[in-house]
């Protein structure tokens, strides 16, 4: 937990501007657990030293089943979510019940569209919303029965769960598997910060509009994320604690540090302010996506 240094004693007067300490809760997250093993021994690695506090795993990646063995024999089955996917690698469901998903790749079968194709395919209502809810309910089934348990939280690979319309067809159908939890990846970016990529431009551009429908789902999302801003570029311990300052120091202009007494007769005891200045504030979470363990082949999965 991080905590806000930022105090001021309270006053007594006709209003008094309730501001005081708030707590960031920190999520870091290990994305593509399953994809190969290389990255399932750093992410495993990473969460038996608590670096990272939860990982998604690609229903889909060659190595997944492995991976929900290594991490239920840790301990750390608790830890697991799913790491949506609709770009990369085999379908889950029958290749011939969901072709607007896939392209042939010839004698290594049916792919998913892949990334850009993906996008521009939604775009143009080349996708039928059906084939996407019948390959997400397959992939929460492999969760489901692989760990025992709906996913603790949900994310999309290459964030194309918060393009435009998904979060409302989703939404729903991830709640009713017993998915609570979404991720939001919104993360406004510093001026000097390099140009995103195309799948983190995509992110920026639909992610923000992606939250309320979700939470109108029942699937609600932390209130903050920090991996846009790292992807593809090298980073240090200090880069990213900084970043994380950024998000403290602009959650202090939340609205609910400007919560006002406003007693009936106009006048704010020294007793009424110091009962308001110690009411705790609710917490603000930020989610921070990592990817342990070293590159691996497109081919992968």
């Amino acid at each position: 937990l991080l905590q806000h240094g930022r105090h001021e004693p309270p006053r007594a007067g006709p209003r008094m501007r309730r501001l005081q300490q708030r707590t960031l809760e920190v999520i870091i997250t290990a994305d593509d657990l399953g994809i190969c093993a290389v990255r399932n021994s750093g992410i495993a690695e990473a969460a038996r030293a608590g670096a990272v506090t939860a990982a998604s795993v690609l229903a889909n990646g060659p190595a997944a089943r492995s991976a929900v063995t290594t991490f239920a024999g840790d301990g750390n089955a608790a830890m697991l979510g799913l790491h949506l996917n609709f770009t990369q690698g085999r379908a889950l469901s029958p290749a011939e019940s969901i072709p607007t998903l896939l392209r042939d790749c010839g004698r290594n079968g049916a792919h998913f569209l892949g990334p850009v194709e993906f996008r521009r395919a939604w775009a143009r209502g080349g996708i039928d919303p059906a084939q996407l809810v019948q390959e997400t309910v397959a992939q929460l089934g492999w969760f489901h029965h692989e760990v025992g348990r709906p996913p603790a939280h949900v994310d999309g690979h290459q964030h194309t769960h918060v393009l435009p319309g998904c979060a409302e067809l989703l939404g729903p159908v991830l709640r009713a598997a017993g998915v609570r939890h979404v991720r939001i990846p919104y993360e406004p970016l510093a001026p000097n910060a390099a140009p995103a990529c195309p799948t983190c431009a995509a992110a920026l551009a639909h992610a923000a509009s992606a939250r309320d429908p979700y939470a109108s789902a029942g699937v609600v999302a932390p209130q903050h994320f920090i991996g846009l801003s790292f992807c593809g570029v090298p980073y240090s311990p200090a880069d990213l604690l900084e970043t994380v300052r950024r998000v403290q120091n602009a959650d202090m202009e939340l609205p609910a540090l400007t919560d006002s007494l406003e007693p009936a007769d106009g006048v704010v005891t020294e007793g009424e302010a110091t009962a308001a200045a110690a009411t705790p504030l609710p917490p603000q979470v930020v989610e921070i996506m990592t990817h342990p363990g070293g590159l691996f082949p497109v081919s992968s999965i």
